[in-house]
């Protein structure tokens, strides 16, 4: 998914969450309202999503969206915390959901950026720290659902494999 702003450098960080048991390219962004979730990633998850009241418009750099659907109180879960969110269906690409200033100030979360860290500190409980990675590590990889979009438009795919095996092989 494409950051909602345009430069996904320097106040965001990125991560992998997990939604239904389905690992999820994640970016943390201060710099959105809401959050979002890739319209095909949902739909090829069979994620269920809703209408929204009203529809959104959603500005990037260059291109004016609309949104009208919405996965409700979607289980997120990162390392071993388990979060709900409502989560904006977006068609947009590199991340499959952001989350977005409607979710972030609930859970008490700061982002230190530089050292790539998101701090969950509820009220009352014991403090939670996620460590992320560089965003820009989602760029180099395709998720299996675009790839397999690909492979039926015609584009030729090559699954390679390597095992290495420390054992000798005996005579």
């Amino acid at each position: 998914m494409s950051h909602p702003e345009g430069d996904t450098s320097g106040d965001v960080v990125a991560g992998i969450s997990s939604l239904y048991d389905t690992c999820a390219r994640t970016l943390f962004d201060t710099r959105v309202s809401h959050s979002f979730i890739l319209c095909s990633f949902a739909c090829d998850h069979g994620f269920a999503s809703s209408p929204l009241s009203a529809s959104l418009r959603i500005q990037i750099p260059g291109v004016d969206l609309e949104a009208d659907r919405c996965i409700m109180s979607c289980p997120i879960l990162l390392g071993n915390w388990a979060f709900l969110v409502n989560l904006v269906l977006l068609p947009l690409k590199e991340f499959d959901v952001v989350l977005g200033m409607d979710w972030l100030p609930k859970h008490h979360i700061s982002i230190d950026c530089e050292r790539r860290l998101v701090t969950f500190a509820l009220p009352g409980e014991e403090k939670f720290v996620y460590r992320a990675c560089k965003s820009f590590i989602f760029s180099m990889s395709i998720s299996s659902a675009r790839a397999r979009r690909l492979m039926i438009s015609g584009c030729t795919a090559y699954l390679a494999s390597w095992t290495s095996s420390t054992e000798r092989h005996r005579r």
